[in-house]
């Protein structure tokens, strides 16, 4: 991913965690909040002790950037923040791939002209 694409600043996850909205699946999290400036869609990942020890959580995140990458050219301008539930690691790229795409399908953050 693009370093433009995503969020790092723990404000910006807190603004998207307290002020957006959120949509829940078996595997993450999708909190998410519009912007009003012009640019591309910003992603960030948190994915906690919980998920497993580090091999496992830097597995897991590797996997959500591959899977947001490939939505980011469709999705409009917001911010997003992914946040793994443990059963992630039971989960391969294909099926994240279409839990991400369902989600952000509910979220209503596909552009129309994608």
């Amino acid at each position: 991913m693009q370093r433009l694409s995503r969020l790092k600043r723990k404000a910006d996850f807190d603004r998207v965690m307290s002020a957006g909205g959120r949509v829940t699946a078996r595997e993450f999290v999708l909190y998410h909040a519009a912007r009003d400036d012009p640019g591309a869609p910003r992603v960030g990942f948190s994915v906690s002790r919980r998920v497993g020890n580090a091999v496992t959580r830097n597995r897991a995140r590797r996997l959500l950037r591959e899977a947001v990458r490939r939505l980011i050219p469709r999705l409009v301008v917001c911010d997003m923040v992914v946040v793994a539930r443990p059963e992630i690691v039971r989960t391969g790229l294909q099926d994240l791939e279409s839990g991400l795409n369902d989600a952000v399908v509910r979220a209503g953050l596909i552009r129309s002209d994608a």
